[in-house]
């Protein structure tokens, strides 16, 4: 179970990366162009302390800079200092640091209100992962109708696992009612924003439904998609 909470962890960094790239759009104009100087720019202001370039050092340091070793230490530090100025992603990338061991031991605990801090910022990853948290008791006690909300959330936020994830819950997990109707009508809702879907899980909670009932979920998920699709 562990490994693969941590590798579904990693699968809203992706979300995180795709989305991060508007966090200082309203500064784009005044971004170098070259790479050398984008990295000076970045340093600079992050040293003056604007929390987006702060959030953006720390990622440039965990990865490493132009063949540079990473420096998830150094990262860490300044993903702190961009989370203590309300910065989102950064305080996504402290849960999940903690979630997977990246600096020190795993902290699930830690991760919790790291991922609290970024959920309460908007930060649709954050609300993935901490519902992988919620539904054990992991780092405190299993909350999973939390975690059902939680992944509803994030779906809204086009975190297509989260959506598969919330159908799972709601045809398997003994923490909250089942619903077959509605655990079809969300795994329709991932494949629509993305996910790959083994077909026989689906087909397995299909056989709970008359074909009048998939064909509602259907109707109904379809609905959803395009209310997200229109905003």
């Amino acid at each position: 179970m562990t490994k693969w909470l941590a590798m579904l962890a990693l699968v809203a960094e992706l979300g995180l990366v795709d989305g991060a790239s508007g966090v200082l759009a309203s500064d784009r104009a005044s971004v170098p162009s070259t790479y050398g100087d984008a990295m000076r720019w970045y340093r600079k202001s992050a040293e003056k302390g604007d929390p987006a370039a702060q959030f953006y050092w720390g990622l440039i340091l965990e990865r490493g800079i132009q063949g540079a070793r990473p420096n998830p230490v150094a990262a860490q530090a300044w993903y702190r200092k961009a989370a203590k100025q309300g910065n989102g992603l950064a305080a996504f990338k402290l849960g999940q640091m903690a979630h997977l061991g990246l600096v020190g031991p795993v902290d699930a605990a830690d991760a919790r209100r790291w991922y609290e801090q970024a959920v309460g910022r908007g930060v649709a990853a954050a609300a993935y992962n901490l519902a992988l948290l919620l539904e054990s008791d992991a780092g405190g006690p299993a909350m999973p109708k939390r975690a059902l909300a939680l992944y509803a959330r994030a779906a809204r936020g086009g975190v297509a696992m989260a959506a598969l994830n919330r159908g799972r819950m709601l045809a398997q997990h003994p923490g909250v009612p089942r619903n077959f109707e509605a655990a079809i009508m969300w795994v329709v809702i991932a494949e629509g924003l993305g996910a790959e879907v083994d077909p026989a899980v689906k087909k397995a909670f299909a056989s709970q439904l008359s074909a009048a009932d998939i064909a509602d979920a259907s109707v109904r998920a379809n609905a959803w998609l395009a209310a997200r699709g229109a905003k």
